[in-house]
């Protein structure tokens, strides 16, 4: 007998001359039988002494059929009984696993091939008692539960197996198959969530690309879960980004980080698979996912291009239907409280050099037009705006209930005018302003008039001329101040005759309550409606003549403006054409052509709500609405429709 004083405890095989198949079995139970004295105090690191008297040190793996199994470094052994002398295990290591937890093992495996498997699950809980970090023993009831289908349960104690240190070839193959067998009844989150698992602990394996791309596929289109979908597939793409998938995996990254609210890296993913694959089936949607990136960051010109390639390459004809959709959209910008205002509730607009007046119901901003942005200054805050006007020194405020106020620019300044400095109300509902006065409409109090040179206030009313005292809407033009009211039509101040008149001609005349008035150089226009039907009127002023469009009467040369109810539109004017803007469409009407554009859909995010407030200018036209700023730009409609004249 050859001693190893190494170790704590031994055992020694004496080796006699086995001369039949009996005294082998009686060599095989004896080492089983040492193994179970050994409880405790055994092992799983062992070293054997050969009959050729070689020595080997290595892990024991199991005992089955006569063959003692080892690992060696990279490698394993199977070494028949009859070659052994001796057999040593080790006490003092740290993971240590006693004899009775490998022989619990080794009797649940054996078990198992037997069908027996209530007795075997019994042995491998019995193993992991005696050694509760006993790594093969979690393994093997991975795989017991699995073959059970059941599941979660699998999976709990591969986790732990793995937790343990446990490297096994296949052990990938086998988070694999329980992935699958979710898959297969439909659970697909817990799929999901295994396919990914299985890619953070086997990186290296083969399954792990497959598993991680699938896994994020499925975190995206079927669990819709986008934070998870972000993990799996920015893992896939940066760790395989030469695979089979990656072309759709950035495609699906383009999409999450769009709905994300993350533009820029929704353009890098988009703009890398057109690059990398400009094969790929993803490239035309990813050109119409780009188009909506672009319009998101107000980047409408960059959307109108993407949009153009859809309608030119795309073979997708619901592709095309939607960009070709699509294209009135990108003519619009749409301003609300994340980009500076202090409300999307947006009543009046006035234009003041190079800014623009925005009014809401909590107070008053200003847009930059050169810098293409909210200045970020809000005055009056959380004060309910109801109408604007502003000249070179002063923007004046018509409030919902705290009467007028003046608002001098220079000296960054207010006074304020109210019932105590003789107002008959509080509320004013349309102000304007010409070079020697300010004009205020109100609600029951007819019209004020503020001189700027004595800064005093003349009032009138029915009894000086006015149709109505409720005057709902006003303008100025060279020749007289026009009015609206509510129920009794229009009426103009005559500038020269210093009064009131009313109109009498059937385009202006009757129960008509006017709610918006647009001047420009040779003609005033007015939106208007009545019980049972609504438009507007134009008055030429240089052949001082009428003409009215009326809507819901849907005349030859009306145009069509669905969505427009009895009160439902207002207007805007310049010199060269008038605005229309309803809940779903604006158009305009030519004054050099005399003829109507086609309707513009409103934006996505405007749609079904009225502008209040038209403003014309040369580039763009500004829409005030009760859910944000619309403004259309008129440069790109042109391009719109030479898009539209050419791909439709």
């Amino acid at each position: 007998m050859m001693e190893f004083s190494i170790f704590d405890f031994r055992f020694a095989i004496l080796r006699s001359k086995i001369e039949n198949r009996k005294s082998e079995i009686l060599c095989v139970l004896c080492l089983a039988f040492f193994l179970y004295l050994a409880s405790d105090a055994i092992a799983q690191e062992i070293t054997v002494l050969m009959t050729d008297g070689s020595q080997i040190t290595g892990s024991l793996l199991e005992y089955k059929d006569g063959i003692l199994k080892m690992k060696v470094q990279n490698d394993s052994l199977s070494i028949p009984a009859k070659d052994l002398v001796l057999i040593d295990f080790a006490s003092n290591t740290k993971a240590q696993i006693s004899g009775k937890a490998y022989l619990h093992l080794i009797n649940g495996k054996q078990l198992l091939e037997l069908g027996m498997d209530n007795e075997a699950l019994e042995e491998f809980r019995a193993a992991i008692r005696e050694s509760p970090r006993y790594a093969d023993a979690y393994y093997e009831l991975g795989k017991f539960w699995e073959k059970q289908e059941q599941m979660s349960e699998a999976l709990e104690y591969f986790g732990i197996a793995i937790d343990l240190g446990l490297e096994r070839p296949g052990m990938a193959k086998d988070f694999m198959d329980v992935a699958d067998g979710y898959f297969g009844k439909g659970e697909l989150e817990s799929a999901a969530e295994i396919y990914y698992l299985l890619f953070l602990k086997f990186p290296e394996d083969q399954a792990a690309e497959y598993a991680v791309y699938r896994a994020g596929f499925l975190f995206a289109e079927e669990v819709k879960d986008s934070k998870k979908a972000l993990a799996a597939l920015e893992g896939a793409i940066a760790t395989f980004p030469t695979s089979q998938y990656a072309e759709r995996g950035l495609y699906e990254l383009g999409k999450i980080y769009k709905g994300e609210g993350s533009p820029e890296a929704a353009e890098s993913a988009l703009l890398q698979l057109i690059s990398d694959f400009p094969s790929s089936q993803w490239n035309d949607d990813a050109h119409y996912i780009l188009a909506e990136v672009y319009h998101q960051e107000k980047r409408n010109e960059d959307a109108v291009e993407e949009l153009m390639k859809v309608m030119k390459e795309s073979p997708d004809a619901t592709l095309v239907g939607a960009a070709q959709q699509m294209l009135d959209d990108c003519a619009w910008i749409v301003y609300g409280v994340s980009d500076g205002l202090p409300s999307d509730d947006i009543r009046a607009l006035a234009r003041d050099g190079r800014y623009i007046w925005v009014g809401t119901s909590a107070g008053v901003a200003r847009f930059d037009l050169e810098a293409n942005l909210f200045t970020g200054e809000v005055i009056l805050r959380a004060i309910d705006v109801r109408t604007l006007a502003a000249d070179d020194l002063h923007l004046w405020v018509g409030t919902s209930n705290l009467g007028i106020k003046q608002y001098s620019k220079v000296e960054q300044t207010w006074v304020t005018y109210t019932k105590k400095d003789g107002l008959s109300s509080d509320r004013a509902f349309a102000i304007c302003i010409d070079p020697n006065s300010v004009w205020v409409g109100t609600a029951l109090g007819g019209v004020y008039r503020y001189s700027k040179y004595d800064s005093a206030w003349t009032n009138y009313t029915t009894s000086d001329g006015l149709t109505s005292d409720s005057i709902v809407s006003i303008a100025s033009t060279p020749n007289g101040i026009w009015c609206g009211t509510l129920k009794k039509g229009a009426c103009v101040f005559d500038s020269i005759a210093g009064k009131w008149q009313s109109i009498t001609d059937p385009a202006m005349s009757g129960e008509r309550s006017v709610t918006s008035i647009a001047a420009g150089a040779n003609y005033v226009w007015f939106a208007w409606y009545e019980d049972l039907r609504n438009g507007f009127s134009r008055y030429d002023a240089l052949t001082k003549s009428w003409e009215e469009w009326p809507f819901t009467e849907l005349e030859e040369r009306t145009p069509t403006v669905r969505g427009a109810s009895i009160d439902m539109v207002n207007l805007g004017a310049n010199d060269r054409e008038m605005w229309v803007g309803t809940g779903n469409e604006v158009l305009f009407y030519d004054h050099t052509t005399s003829s109507w554009s086609r309707p513009f859909k409103c934006p996505s995010e405007l749609a079904g709500h009225v502008p209040v407030y038209v403003l014309v200018e040369d580039d763009y036209v500004w829409f005030a609405t009760s859910h944000g700023l619309g403004r259309l730009d008129r440069k790109l409609i042109g391009r719109i429709e030479q898009i539209r004249q050419r791909y439709e």
